[in-house]
């Protein structure tokens, strides 16, 4: 019973199904990954959670769903240095899905 308990506190933790997901994530269990995440974030509102479900979507290809997850990121974090660290991060991804996406002919 005390188990049972202790389980199912840890499962509405938000910071241990953050952790889950970013394991879910770098498996490519992106499904489940962005699953964890909206419970994560019915938690407890933070920006790493959506700067992740972010990702997470945009690897799905859901594109307008992640570009909304990574405005709101961007809105909830605290410091300019952060909001510069997404920045790079978010063009290093950019930079490299215009790499390899296919070229169209005229």
């Amino acid at each position: 019973m005390p188990m049972q308990r202790a389980r199912h506190h840890r499962e509405r933790n938000p910071y241990y199904l953050y952790y889950q997901t970013r394991d879910a994530y770098e498996q490519g269990k992106y499904t489940r990954a962005e699953k964890r995440l909206r419970r994560a974030i019915w938690h407890h509102d933070d920006h790493r959670f959506h700067f992740l479900l972010g990702l997470t979507r945009f690897q799905l290809g859901h594109m307008a769903a992640s570009r909304k997850s990574f405005k709101e990121a961007f809105s909830l974090v605290g410091s300019p240095y952060a909001a510069s660290a997404y920045k790079r991060k978010l063009d290093l991804l950019l930079d490299g899905f215009v790499q390899t996406k296919p070229a169209t002919s005229p």
